[in-house]
């Protein structure tokens, strides 16, 4: 059984299989790693997904953000 991820989704994360915790640190390695899918809130204390993965590059990329980033705070709700 996974461990349950502890947070909520933010609330500017774009609708669909990706998303990102309120737990972000706002380190922005997901930035780093998936310029095309992650952005910052007006704040720059945290980051989101602005537009869901639209080809196999930038899913692996978001993929690759994800099992990067040190709060766990990137889910894949597995949903196509």
């Amino acid at each position: 059984m996974l461990a349950q991820k502890i947070g909520k989704p933010h609330p500017d994360n774009a609708a669909g299989r990706f998303y990102v915790l309120d737990t972000c640190n706002g380190c922005g390695l997901c930035l780093t790693y998936a310029i095309h899918n992650f952005s910052f809130d007006d704040s720059g204390l945290f980051y989101y997904v602005y537009r869901q993965p639209e080809s196999d590059d930038e899913l692996d990329d978001v993929h690759k953000a994800a099992s990067l980033c040190p709060m766990d705070a990137i889910c894949d709700d597995g949903k196509v």
